[in-house]
C-alpha cells in the first residue's frame, strides 16, 4: 500500500512538472524575443555520463527544443538553434578570443588571457549563443 502511494505520488509530481514545462514554452514563444538554443547530442550526452543519464532524458531535452521550435513557427517568432559544435563556452564574450587550452576543470570560472575578463562558464555561454544567434539571422 505504501509503495504504490509512493508510486502515484512520484506520477502527480513529474505530472504537474510537465504541465509546468508546457505552459512555460507557450508563454515563452508568445513573447517577443529572439530564442537562440544550442542543439544538443542527446545520444551523445547520455552515453558519456552514466550519472546523470536519468535525469538528463527525464527533462526531455530534444522535446522542449522540438516545441519550442514548433511554438515559435506558429506564433511568427524568431527560433535560432545553435549548431551543437559551436565553441560557446570556450569564446571570451568580450573581446572574441577562444580559448582551447580551456579544460573539464575549469567548469565554474575562467579569465581570458587576452583582455583578462573573468568569465562564469554558463553565463558567457548564453551570451555567445545568443550573439552567434543574432549573426546567423542577420
Amino acid at each position: 500500500m505504501r509503495q504504490e502511494k509512493r508510486q502515484s505520488s512520484t506520477i502527480r509530481k513529474r505530472i504537474r512538472r510537465l504541465y509546468r514545462q508546457m505552459r512555460f514554452k507557450f508563454w515563452l514563444a508568445e513573447q517577443d524575443y529572439l530564442i537562440c538554443a544550442e542543439s544538443l547530442n542527446i545520444r551523445k550526452m547520455l552515453q558519456q555520463n552514466p550519472y546523470l543519464a536519468r535525469q538528463i532524458s527525464d527533462a526531455g531535452w530534444g522535446e522542449i527544443l522540438r516545441q519550442l521550435s514548433y511554438k515559435c513557427a506558429w506564433q511568427h517568432k524568431p527560433f535560432v538553434q545553435i549548431d551543437a559544435l559551436f565553441p560557446s563556452t570556450q569564446v571570451c564574450n568580450v573581446c572574441g578570443y577562444r580559448n582551447k587550452a580551456l579544460s573539464k576543470r575549469f567548469r565554474e570560472h575562467w579569465e581570458c588571457p587576452c583582455c583578462g575578463a573573468i568569465h562564469d562558464v554558463d553565463l558567457n555561454a548564453a551570451k555567445n549563443i545568443l550573439n552567434e544567434g543574432l549573426r546567423l539571422l542577420s
